[in-house]
């Protein structure tokens, strides 16, 4: 009789250590992936710096207002009114 409690009482264990690694294991999991949705939010954080830090170069660049005029004229072919604007079209 002593032996049949004995084998419950470690059947028993055995199934509560098999639950615990299962809960262990489940975090394991998730922690992965929260790693990886971390490692790719600081790249994504990392594109999103420089992004801003060219846009801001581009701001400071565009506040000068010979510089914005420069980028106009090159960019849509502008003249001022006084100013004759001659298109050279090379010859096919």
């Amino acid at each position: 009789m002593r032996e049949w409690k004995l084998w419950v009482a470690i059947a028993f264990l055995g199934f509560i250590l098999f639950l615990i690694l299962i809960g262990a294991f489940r975090r394991y999991r998730e922690y992965r992936s929260e790693d990886a949705i971390r490692s790719a939010l600081e790249a994504q954080v990392w594109q999103l710096r420089d992004e801003n830090s060219k846009i801001g170069e581009d701001v400071e660049y565009y506040s000068n207002p010979d510089n914005l005029e420069k980028e106009l004229r090159a960019r849509f072919n502008l003249k001022k009114l006084d100013e004759r604007l001659l298109i050279i079209v090379p010859e096919e």
